[in-house]
């Protein structure tokens, strides 16, 4: 791909089956996973700021595509990448895909606030719920990941974590209306 590579969010998987600088590939299924939610999650982002437009921009796909181009000498530290567009060509968007850093910080404010038992954000796409809830279904008790992104502390992705979310994304909804 032309262009150059910008680190977009690391993901560390931590626990014994991680232990050696050696990612398992049944752990791929969680970077797979990590790639759906982001992706709809800015797709939902983006509708909600563009409420007028019916469809989503031709290329936005390719714009929130994260790649794994290395793991990370001694640790089990997965850098997700995107690869922004040649510099020596005019870009016809902005550099960096907003709605894709948006989205990732949105997740790890949904993970945050689950692991700290604290509500979800209000600007959450609720649809996202049970798809949230169902990552990290291939880790064991004693497992977890981590989400670091530039200078922000690091959010915990843990099974009651995932618990917790999963709780939200079954709850029905109730309310009373007075008639």
């Amino acid at each position: 791909m032309a262009g150059h590579w910008k680190e977009v969010v690391r993901l560390h998987f931590k626990g014994p089956r991680f232990k050696d600088p050696a990612l398992e590939l049944g752990a791929l299924k969680e970077l797979q996973h990590f790639q759906t939610m982001v992706e709809n999650t800015a797709e939902e982002l983006w509708r909600v700021a563009n409420p007028d437009r019916e469809r989503i921009p031709k290329n936005f796909k390719d714009r929130t595509r994260l790649c794994l181009r290395k793991i990370v000498e001694g640790c089990t530290a997965t850098p997700l990448e995107i690869n922004i567009g040649d510099e020596e060509q005019p870009a016809l968007w902005e550099e960096e895909p907003e709605e894709l850093n948006q989205a990732v910080d949105l997740a790890m404010d949904v993970f945050d606030a689950a692991h700290a038992d604290k509500p979800i954000p209000d600007h959450f796409p609720k649809v996202l719920l049970g798809e949230y809830a169902r990552w990290g279904q291939s880790l064991a008790e004693d497992e977890s990941l981590e989400m670091t992104k530039g200078e922000r502390a690091p959010v915990q992705v843990s099974r009651v974590a995932c618990v917790r979310l999963a709780a939200m994304a079954d709850a029905p909804y109730e309310d009373v209306v007075d008639v």
